[in-house]
C-alpha cells in the first residue's frame, strides 16, 4: 500500500513537471513568437520610415525642382519680358522715327508741290494782262459811282531807274510788278506773285465819277511826279488795288504817288538795299469779296 501511494506521489510529480515544461515551451514560444513579430514589425516600421524618408526626399527633390523650374521660368518670363519690352520699346521708336520721317518726306513732297505749282503757274502775256485789267476796271466803274469815287487803270508809273524789278510787299510774299529788263533782277522766277494789273480808286477834285482817264491828261498832270495830286481830293481815301496772278485781290491806301506802295530792287536784285528798315509799306489781302469774286471770274476764262 505505501509502495502505490508513494507512485501515486511520484505519478503526480512528474505530471506537475511535465506541465510546467509544456507551459514553459509554450511561454518560450511565445516569447520567441513575440520576439519575431517585434523584429518583423520594428523592421517593417523602419521600412516604412526609409520609404516614408526616400519619399520626403524624392517629394522634396520634386519640389525643389519644381520651384527651380518655376523660377526658371518666371527668369526667362521676365527676360522675355524684358526682351518684348526692349523689343516693343525699339519698335516703337522705329516707328517715331518712321513717323518723323514720313512726315518730313510730307512736308518735302509738299514743298516740292508748292514750288512746282509755283513753278507751273500760268504765265500771262503782256496783253492777257492788259485784258484781264480792262474788264477789272470796267466792273470798277459800277462800283465806283455807287460810290461817288472816281477810278483809274494808271495804278502804277515810275520815272528813271536801274535793271532791278519793281515789286511790292503783301500778306502772301513778294509781288513782282514790273520787270525792268530782260536780264532784271532777281527776275520773274524769284517771285512767288506777279501783278495782274491795278486800279486807283479816289475822290475827284472835278467831281468826276466811275472810270476815268483825267490822270492822264497833261493838262491835269503835268508829270509823272504830280501823281493823282492834282486830280484827287488828298483829304480823302485813295486806294490801290493789286492783282495777283495767284487770283488775290490785294489793296493798300496810299498818298497818291504813282510809285506808292510799290519799291524796286537794286541792279545785283537786292529787294532791299535801297530802303531804310521798316519804312516800306504792305499790300493786305482785300476785304472787298465782290472784287475778290470778279478777279477769279475774270482769270476762269484765261485759265480754262
Amino acid at each position: 500500500m505505501k509502495k502505490n501511494g508513494k507512485s501515486r506521489v511520484g505519478k503526480k510529480k512528474n505530471s506537475t513537471k511535465k506541465q510546467l515544461m509544456y507551459v514553459g515551451i509554450v511561454i518560450a514560444i511565445i516569447l520567441i513568437g513575440a520576439f519575431i513579430i517585434s523584429l518583423s514589425i520594428g523592421k517593417s516600421n523602419s521600412n516604412k520610415n526609409k520609404t516614408d524618408i526616400e519619399k520626403s526626399s524624392i517629394q522634396d527633390k520634386k519640389i525643389g525642382s519644381e520651384k527651380a523650374k518655376t523660377s526658371e521660368n518666371k527668369e526667362d518670363s521676365k527676360s522675355n519680358s524684358t526682351a518684348d519690352g526692349s523689343v516693343s520699346n525699339e519698335s516703337e521708336n522705329e516707328s517715331k522715327v518712321t513717323d518723323s520721317s514720313n512726315e518730313i518726306d510730307k512736308k518735302k513732297e509738299n514743298s516740292n508741290s508748292s514750288s512746282d505749282n509755283k513753278n507751273l503757274a500760268k504765265v500771262y502775256t503782256e496783253e492777257e494782262k492788259q485784258g484781264i485789267n480792262n474788264q477789272f476796271l470796267e466792273w470798277s466803274d459800277g462800283r465806283a459811282k455807287i460810290a461817288g469815287m472816281a477810278v483809274s487803270g494808271n495804278y502804277f508809273n515810275h520815272g528813271a531807274s536801274g535793271i532791278g524789278d519793281w515789286y511790292a510787299l503783301s500778306a502772301d510774299g513778294f509781288i513782282q510788278v514790273q520787270q525792268q529788263d530782260l536780264e532784271g533782277k532777281p527776275g520773274y522766277s524769284h517771285f512767288p506773285i506777279h501783278s495782274l494789273g491795278g486800279v486807283v480808286f479816289y475822290y475827284s477834285n472835278f467831281g468826276t465819277t466811275g472810270n476815268t482817264n483825267e490822270v492822264d491828261n497833261p493838262e491835269n498832270n503835268p508829270s509823272t511826279a504830280t501823281g493823282f495830286s492834282t486830280v484827287a481830293n488828298s483829304e480823302k481815301p485813295i486806294v490801290k488795288y493789286l492783282l495777283g496772278d495767284n487770283g488775290v485781290v490785294y489793296e493798300s491806301p496810299s498818298n497818291g504817288a504813282f510809285s506808292d506802295c510799290f519799291y524796286v530792287a537794286d541792279n545785283t536784285g537786292n529787294l532791299t538795299a535801297l530802303y531804310e528798315p521798316n519804312t516800306q509799306k504792305s499790300f493786305k489781302v482785300s476785304d472787298d469779296k465782290e472784287a475778290q469774286e470778279k478777279l477769279k471770274e475774270i482769270l476762269e476764262k484765261y485759265n480754262n
